[in-house]
């Protein structure tokens, strides 16, 4: 919308905020906003190659004025800033490395090199001292005086662990400056200590695009792993909630499986368009070490769901090609692929006797297939059977999650308990819902939560059932919720 708005709250606690002011900045994308006076207004609005400046005018609304860069600053794009009340002027982090200060008449009035790369993010140091910190993507941070001297400066790639991706996206300095918060574009956030240099890290998560990978460990009523996008993965203890391991992959992830013994920790990279070449492909890695154990490719398009069969001897793998793909746990070859369907396979479930799956596809059917020759099997000849897990989001036992008008559409993932009387089911709208299982009849009643903004792409019961995990897609956030046994009959 290239558009900036501005709030106010009369109380300052925020449960009466409404819109005060709505501009167009123009036809450039808005790449910050910041209060640049004394008072709430002027508001400084920036973005590719232009800032614009908005003023109070009598009688209401907003004056539109453009920021001069001057003869000698070439335009480019700016990217931050941060007000120095002290000095009555604003300081912006550019995209060739410059900081750029604007004086009170909206003019560029000194330039400064400041790091190798943008100047992703500048804050505060000290009120009243005039400093300020800036980060980059050259992953320095630097604490500057009112002068535009460094007086500090630290590297993220000293931290350890030290981040995938060190460029630093935002920094804040605490109200003495003796401690900075910094938070990278790997997905880390580090307290860095003035005085010593030492990053400590607080927080780390996935990082570009979405985050589709979740698994819970077999046994382990702590252990999970997580894939994403950013094509890293991590095993997270759910107690302490911090990761415990991590490893750089190279190509992006979107699911992950547990061997029933919790050795090995497949992976199906791909989904992530023009991020690699090697959508397809399965990679086992030791549970323990996260090192590379196999590597097989015998599909092209991206795997969306892994599970191992519950005796361990096979673990089969869905792609969007269509197909199903079976594989031994000795060396991880290929036995037999299925014969490809028109659409794509999404989600898969074992037998329990570990002979026969079940594969949803993302045009709602549910195809079967016997394992050992993968030959498909007839709805009818699958009747019995019972599963060993239940992630599919279609079938006679999951009605009961679809909507009023018997339509799954908005219904993306799926999970049983192991006690198997209760499912977790996640949505496009970013809802959670708990249903008695099986769930034989559409819009069955049901326990919602409301823990995204958007769509769920994963959820699952750790070992024990007495925790549930779920996966935000675009907000590649993981929330675990504590699950307390209930009266089932009252749902």
């Amino acid at each position: 919308e290239h558009t900036a708005v501005v709030y106010r709250s009369a109380l300052g606690d925020w449960t009466d905020g409404e819109v005060e002011h709505r501009v167009k900045a123009g036809p450039w994308k808005v790449l910050f906003c910041e209060f640049a006076g004394a008072g709430d207004l002027p508001l400084m609005v920036g973005g590719v190659n232009k800032v614009v400046y908005f003023r109070p005018v009598p009688g209401g609304g907003l004056a539109r004025r453009s920021g001069l860069f001057g003869r000698q600053k070439r335009a480019q794009p700016v990217l931050c800033a941060a007000y120095r009340p002290s000095e009555n002027d604003v300081v912006t982090g550019t995209a060739s490395g410059q900081l750029f200060v604007w004086g009170e008449a909206g003019r560029v009035i000194r330039t400064q090199r400041a790091h190798d790369g943008a100047v992703t993010c500048v804050a505060l140091a000290r009120a009243g001292s005039g400093g300020f910190v800036t980060g980059g993507r050259d992953g320095v941070v630097k604490i500057w005086a009112k002068d535009l001297s460094v007086e500090k400066q630290y590297n993220a790639m000293d931290a350890s662990p030290h981040p995938f991706t060190p460029g630093v996206v935002s920094v804040c300095a605490n109200r003495v400056a003796n401690k900075i918060v910094v938070a990278t574009r790997g997905g880390e956030i580090y307290e860095v200590s003035r005085e010593s240099g030492r990053w400590l890290l607080l927080a780390e998560g996935h990082s570009q695009a979405e985050l589709h990978g979740l698994a819970a460990h077999p046994t382990n009523p702590h252990l999970f792993a997580s894939a994403g996008d950013d094509a890293v993965v991590r095993v997270w203890d759910a107690a302490r909630r911090a990761c415990v391991r991590r490893e750089k992959l190279d190509s992006p992830a979107r699911c992950l499986a547990w061997s029933p013994d919790g050795e090995h920790l497949a992976v199906g990279l791909g989904g992530l368009p023009g991020a690699g070449t090697k959508d397809g492909t399965l990679m086992v890695l030791d549970a323990r070490s996260l090192e590379v154990l196999f590597e097989v490719r015998k599909s092209k398009q991206h795997l969306t769901d892994l599970k191992y069969s519950p005796d361990g001897a096979r673990l089969a793998a869905c792609s969007m090609d269509g197909k199903c793909y079976f594989h031994n746990t000795n060396d991880y070859a290929l036995e037999a692929p299925t014969k490809p369907l028109e659409s794509g396979v999404m989600a898969i479930d074992f037998s329990e006797d570990s002979t026969k799956i079940r594969a949803a596809t993302v045009d709602y059917d549910l195809i079967f297939y016997n394992v050992g020759d993968a030959s498909r099997l007839t709805a009818n000849n699958a009747r019995d059977v019972v599963w060993a897990t239940s992630t599919s989001p279609f079938g006679w036992d999951a009605q009961g999650l679809w909507d009023h008008a018997g339509i799954p559409q908005d219904l993306i993932c799926v999970d049983r308990a192991r006690e198997k009387k209760i499912t977790i089911s996640g949505y496009g709208d970013g809802s959670l819902r708990l249903h008695n299982f099986p769930a034989p009849v559409p819009a069955m009643k049901s326990a919602e939560v409301n823990g995204f903004g958007s769509k769920v792409s994963r959820v699952s019961f750790l070992a024990g059932d007495e925790r549930i995990l779920a996966a935000g897609a675009k907000s590649r956030v993981i929330c675990q919720y504590k699950f307390e046994p209930f009266d089932y009959d009252k749902l």
